[in-house]
């Protein structure tokens, strides 16, 4: 004689705390992501956004084709514009929208298709972690594109455990449409907003198509190829206009692109995302070091230890301890059914496991970017990408603590999670409020406008933070120059120096930082001009040293 059932009454008054505090999770989290967003300092990056979206439509998808990323998120970001006009901090709280989202569909979706262990930890982690604090304000597409990347791979997971349990059951499939409808806009929304993004999709589209194979005995006298062709065909017409652009990009990237592999270093990022802070050490200088730096490292160890120790004390499929929830139909406490066994039943199990997928979902776009840069000499793989693949990573890290089911575990995984970020919070909120980050652009405003010349991107992010304010661009050619056409009329852009100084007036200012294309020595010997001074600034949340340099002309 089998246990017997709690009453039903029971049951559902033992989940309404679980529910609460799934809630309470997700609101607290946005309401603290929300209250941190409040600041209008900007990075280079955040600078492009900003500029671009004050063109209109059609020059921004000219200039965007420049540049690096598909233009989706900024077409979105154009509709913020419309709404609160060059306002940083509404431009901020869209992004930390997308998370909130994100985290949100822990509770809507998550919770219901693996139980609710799974989609509180989901929610928790989405929202607590060094990187999502650093991405939440940013005034860019990563957070949008982790969206769209999740609500791709939620609908793909519930397609794969359809045809699974359509295999099991040796029956044909039932799939809504609007599963199809949800995984196809999310497909092609990911595929347009960023590159990680669109190898993400086109990781839980591959693991789809392996679980049409796998129940491809199922699927006679169905729509369900067909269907899933359509929705595939669709997805990639919407990214074909945005084809000859790619292609453009990639001779781009190959000669210019700035990411440096330091390849131990990146595997130990991938090991550890999202909870190891990439800017320990940014692309010009360290950032973080000595304690700072120790602790985030050997916390984000410590949280991979915990996760570990959870897959090692999982219980094997099939089994389950008393008082786990009953895991559902497909997902990663499941067997099959009717006794499939040997390779045959083996493979196809592991590859639709729900566990393969997630993981599928996050690593493979890494691998495909090390192989791209690979082929094109150029490295592309960046840890901020990595977040795209969020979702894949969370979602998978639930499953196994889920699977685990040791309180102990959870615990210590929260705990690790909050110290970090408040680690992460205590490091560099103080760095983007500071009043430091304003002065260069105070400086700016000081300059007569046409006065103030500058080898180095950067100089568009003072224009674009500095109100009125002009400034000459030099030394950036064919579509970098065209990329960069994002900061007119802010920034006057010149081909070479010369443009800029000969025939040039008797004072200037040069704007050097670390990254400057041409030291100031060298351009003042070039042209005939000495340094009669310097002003300098450092800006905390660019983590780099503005330097403006007098320049006047020496008589002949």
């Amino acid at each position: 004689m089998g246990p017997a059932l709690a009453p039903k009454g029971k049951d559902l008054a033992g989940r309404e705390p679980l529910k609460v505090a799934h809630i309470a999770v997700i609101v607290a989290g946005v309401a603290l992501l929300s209250s941190l967003s409040a600041y209008s300092a900007l990075w280079f990056d955040e600078s492009y956004s900003v500029a671009l979206v004050r063109h209109p439509l059609g020059e921004l998808w000219r200039i965007a084709a420049s540049d690096v990323h598909p233009p989706l998120y900024y077409y979105l970001l154009k509709l913020v514009w419309l709404l609160f006009p060059d306002n940083v901090v509404a431009y901020r709280l869209f992004s930390v929208a997308a998370l909130g989202c994100l985290s949100l569909l822990g509770y809507t979706h998550l919770r219901r298709d693996f139980g609710g262990r799974v989609g509180i930890a989901f929610s928790f982690l989405t929202l607590v972690s060094p990187w999502s604090f650093r991405v939440s304000s940013q005034i860019r597409m990563y957070s949008w594109a982790a969206l769209f990347v999740g609500v791709c791979l939620i609908y793909g997971l519930r397609v794969i455990r359809a045809l699974r349990e359509a295999r099991l059951g040796e029956a044909a499939p039932t799939l809504p449409r609007h599963w199809w409808v949800v995984l196809c806009l999310s497909s092609a929304a990911a595929a347009n907003c960023h590159y990680f993004a669109l190898m993400a999709a086109f990781s839980v589209n591959l693991c789809v198509i392996v679980a049409l194979v796998c129940a491809r005995r199922c699927l006679r006298d169905t729509h369900v190829v067909r269907d899933y062709v359509l929705t595939a065909a669709l997805a990639c017409a919407s990214f074909a206009p945005w084809m000859g652009a790619l292609l453009g990009q990639t001779g781009h990237v190959s000669q210019y692109f700035w990411i440096r592999l330091d390849l131990p270093r990146a595997l130990l990022q991938i090991v550890c995302f999202p909870f190891l802070d990439s800017d320990m050490a940014s692309i010009d200088a360290v950032v973080m070091s000595g304690l700072t730096e120790s602790l985030t490292l050997v916390g984000s160890l410590a949280f991979v230890a915990v996760v570990v120790t959870a897959a090692a004390l999982g219980p094997r499929a099939g089994t389950r301890r008393a008082g786990e929830e009953k895991p559902s139909k497909g997902d990663a406490c499941s067997d099959d059914a009717r006794g499939h066994s040997g390779l045959t039943g083996w493979a196809p199990r592991v590859l639709t496991h729900p566990l393969t997928v997630c993981l599928v979902v996050y690593l493979l776009p890494l691998c495909l970017a090390l192989l791209a840069g690979l082929i094109m000499n150029r490295p592309i793989l960046y840890v901020r990408y990595f977040y795209v693949g969020l979702a894949g990573l969370v979602l998978a890290v639930s499953l196994v603590l889920a699977r685990a089911g040791r309180p102990l575990l959870y615990g210590a995984a929260a705990a690790i999670a909050v110290l970090l970020t408040a680690q992460t919070m205590a490091f560099w909120l103080p760095r983007y409020h500071s009043p430091q980050n304003a002065a260069a652009n105070e400086f700016l405003e000081s300059i007569p406008d046409g006065a103030l010349v500058s080898s180095d991107c950067e100089v568009g992010t003072l224009v674009t933070g500095a109100a009125g304010a002009r400034a000459i661009l030099a030394g950036y050619s064919d579509s970098t120059r065209v990329a960069y056409e994002a900061y007119e009329p802010s920034l006057t852009l010149c081909d070479t120096l010369d443009e800029a100084f000969v025939d040039g007036p008797d004072e200037l200012w040069y704007l050097e930082t670390p990254t400057t294309l041409f030291k100031v020595g060298d351009v003042a010997q070039w042209f005939g001009y000495r340094v009669q001074g310097s002003m300098s600034f450092y800006r905390p949340i660019s983590s780099k040293e503005y330097v403006f340099y007098k320049l006047e002309k020496v008589a002949r």
